[in-house]
């Protein structure tokens, strides 16, 4: 795992996290639903899960990447699952 610099979001960036999952049902006319779930905690990580459900395969849910962060902000550890990759950003 290496430190990085990750790029900053644009100030003005319509990028919604509460739409996300929304936005990804319509583009797959409901074959993949989309989820964001913040796994809870007792310290002061927030961990927050993206993955994908497919119905017509018994509702197989298959994670996408977890993006984990302090309550600080970084350093931010973002582990993509479907490379097996993790990655920590720093300031």
């Amino acid at each position: 795992m290496g430190g990085e610099r990750c790029p900053r979001q644009p100030e003005n960036s319509d990028v919604d996290f509460t739409r996300a999952g929304l936005d990804f049902e319509q583009l797959t006319k409901d074959v993949l639903i989309g989820s964001i779930e913040q796994e809870p905690t007792a310290n002061n990580i927030l961990i927050y899960n993206f993955a994908i459900t497919a119905p017509a395969i018994n509702n197989h849910k298959f994670a996408i990447l977890t993006l984990q962060y302090s309550i600080t902000i970084y350093p931010l550890t973002l582990t993509d699952h479907t490379t097996h990759v993790q990655r920590q950003c720093l300031k």
